[in-house]
Protein backbone atom coordinates (compact mmCIF):
# COMPACT_ATOMS: atom_id res chain seq x y z
CA UNK A 1 0.00 0.00 0.00
CA UNK A 2 2.53 2.24 0.88
CA UNK A 3 4.48 2.16 -2.80
CA UNK A 4 1.13 2.49 -4.55
CA UNK A 5 0.63 5.43 -2.13
CA UNK A 6 4.64 6.64 -2.97
CA UNK A 7 3.76 6.42 -6.59
CA UNK A 8 0.63 8.15 -6.58
CA UNK A 9 2.25 11.21 -4.94
CA UNK A 10 5.45 10.72 -7.25
CA UNK A 11 3.34 11.08 -10.31
CA UNK A 12 3.48 7.79 -11.26
CA UNK A 13 -0.15 7.75 -11.31
CA UNK A 14 0.41 4.47 -14.09
CA UNK A 15 2.35 2.74 -11.91
CA UNK A 16 0.09 3.87 -8.84
CA UNK A 17 -3.15 2.88 -10.46
CA UNK A 18 -1.80 -0.97 -10.73
CA UNK A 19 -0.48 -1.23 -7.17
CA UNK A 20 -4.24 0.01 -6.00
CA UNK A 21 -6.19 -2.42 -8.30
CA UNK A 22 -3.62 -5.54 -7.30
CA UNK A 23 -4.61 -4.52 -3.62
CA UNK A 24 -8.35 -4.55 -4.13
CA UNK A 25 -8.23 -7.40 -6.32
CA UNK A 26 -6.24 -9.68 -4.05
CA UNK A 27 -8.70 -12.11 -2.05
CA UNK A 28 -8.64 -12.88 1.44
CA UNK A 29 -8.19 -16.95 1.78
CA UNK A 30 -11.11 -17.24 4.87
CA UNK A 31 -13.38 -15.12 6.85
CA UNK A 32 -10.82 -15.34 9.78
CA UNK A 33 -7.78 -13.78 7.70
CA UNK A 34 -10.10 -10.81 7.38
CA UNK A 35 -8.32 -7.96 10.27
CA UNK A 36 -9.03 -4.79 10.48
CA UNK A 37 -5.98 -3.53 9.00
CA UNK A 38 -6.73 -5.92 5.88
CA UNK A 39 -10.25 -4.14 5.30
CA UNK A 40 -9.04 -0.86 6.38
CA UNK A 41 -5.68 -1.08 3.62
CA UNK A 42 -8.55 -2.42 0.69
CA UNK A 43 -10.57 0.45 1.68
CA UNK A 44 -7.95 3.14 1.58
CA UNK A 45 -7.09 1.34 -1.61
CA UNK A 46 -10.68 1.51 -3.38
CA UNK A 47 -10.96 5.08 -2.02
CA UNK A 48 -7.45 6.18 -3.36
CA UNK A 49 -7.99 4.97 -6.50
CA UNK A 50 -11.36 6.31 -6.98
CA UNK A 51 -9.86 9.65 -5.98
CA UNK A 52 -7.02 9.28 -8.87
CA UNK A 53 -9.46 8.14 -11.56
CA UNK A 54 -11.68 11.59 -10.60
CA UNK A 55 -8.93 13.25 -10.70
CA UNK A 56 -7.55 12.50 -14.31
CA UNK A 57 -11.56 12.29 -15.50
CA UNK A 58 -10.96 8.87 -15.90
CA UNK A 59 -15.26 8.45 -15.82
CA UNK A 60 -16.18 5.03 -17.38
CA UNK A 61 -13.03 3.67 -14.82
CA UNK A 62 -14.93 5.66 -11.86
CA UNK A 63 -17.77 3.74 -12.51
CA UNK A 64 -16.39 0.09 -13.31
CA UNK A 65 -14.53 0.20 -10.04
CA UNK A 66 -17.97 0.95 -8.17
CA UNK A 67 -19.87 -1.78 -10.07
CA UNK A 68 -16.70 -4.30 -9.37
CA UNK A 69 -16.81 -3.74 -5.91
CA UNK A 70 -19.96 -4.87 -4.88
CA UNK A 71 -19.07 -8.72 -5.45
CA UNK A 72 -15.11 -8.36 -4.28
CA UNK A 73 -16.12 -7.12 -1.25
CA UNK A 74 -18.96 -9.56 0.30
CA UNK A 75 -17.09 -10.99 3.32
CA UNK A 76 -16.73 -7.57 4.54
CA UNK A 77 -18.96 -5.66 7.15
CA UNK A 78 -22.28 -4.90 6.07
CA UNK A 79 -21.35 -1.47 7.08
CA UNK A 80 -18.08 -0.74 5.57
CA UNK A 81 -19.12 -1.87 2.62
CA UNK A 82 -22.14 0.39 2.42
CA UNK A 83 -19.63 2.66 3.25
CA UNK A 84 -17.48 2.09 0.48
CA UNK A 85 -20.26 2.01 -1.93
CA UNK A 86 -21.96 5.40 -0.81
CA UNK A 87 -18.75 7.33 -1.23
CA UNK A 88 -18.04 5.80 -4.58
CA UNK A 89 -21.32 6.78 -5.83
CA UNK A 90 -20.99 9.78 -4.19
CA UNK A 91 -17.88 10.91 -6.16
CA UNK A 92 -19.44 9.29 -9.19
CA UNK A 93 -23.14 11.36 -8.75
CA UNK A 94 -20.85 14.48 -8.65
CA UNK A 95 -19.53 13.95 -12.67
CA UNK A 96 -21.52 16.10 -14.33
CA UNK A 97 -23.10 15.12 -18.28
CA UNK A 98 -23.20 11.70 -17.86
CA UNK A 99 -26.68 11.18 -16.11
CA UNK A 100 -27.77 8.40 -18.22
CA UNK A 101 -24.54 6.15 -17.06
CA UNK A 102 -25.36 6.96 -13.42
CA UNK A 103 -28.79 6.01 -13.80
CA UNK A 104 -27.22 2.37 -15.60
CA UNK A 105 -25.18 2.63 -12.46
CA UNK A 106 -27.97 3.34 -9.69
CA UNK A 107 -29.77 0.41 -11.42
CA UNK A 108 -26.70 -2.30 -11.01
CA UNK A 109 -26.80 -1.38 -7.16
CA UNK A 110 -30.26 -1.27 -6.38
CA UNK A 111 -30.34 -4.68 -8.25
CA UNK A 112 -27.41 -5.95 -6.37
CA UNK A 113 -28.85 -4.43 -3.10
CA UNK A 114 -32.47 -6.58 -3.40
CA UNK A 115 -30.04 -9.55 -3.62
CA UNK A 116 -28.08 -8.50 -1.00
CA UNK A 117 -30.52 -7.44 1.44
CA UNK A 118 -29.23 -4.18 2.06
CA UNK A 119 -32.63 -1.84 2.20
CA UNK A 120 -31.29 1.27 3.90
CA UNK A 121 -28.77 1.83 0.72
CA UNK A 122 -30.84 0.68 -1.88
CA UNK A 123 -33.26 3.60 -0.57
CA UNK A 124 -30.81 6.06 -0.79
CA UNK A 125 -29.29 4.86 -4.24
CA UNK A 126 -33.28 5.24 -5.25
CA UNK A 127 -32.99 8.82 -4.42
CA UNK A 128 -30.49 9.32 -6.18
CA UNK A 129 -31.80 7.65 -9.01
CA UNK A 130 -34.74 10.02 -8.87
CA UNK A 131 -32.85 12.65 -8.32
CA UNK A 132 -30.92 11.91 -11.72
CA UNK A 133 -34.23 11.13 -13.69
CA UNK A 134 -35.71 14.64 -12.90
CA UNK A 135 -32.42 16.32 -13.98
CA UNK A 136 -32.75 14.15 -17.42
CA UNK A 137 -36.26 16.15 -17.57
CA UNK A 138 -37.62 12.18 -16.98
CA UNK A 139 -40.45 13.44 -15.00
CA UNK A 140 -42.63 9.97 -14.68
CA UNK A 141 -39.98 8.06 -13.95
CA UNK A 142 -38.69 9.77 -11.02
Amino acid sequence: FEVADASNKGEQTGAAIKQFEEIIKVEVPSADDLTDEVIRCKENAVYRLAGIYKEKGLVEELISLTKAILPLYVDFPKSKQAKMIRTLFDQCIKIEGRHQQLVDLCQHIISWCEQENRSFLRMRIETNQADLYFKMQKYNDS
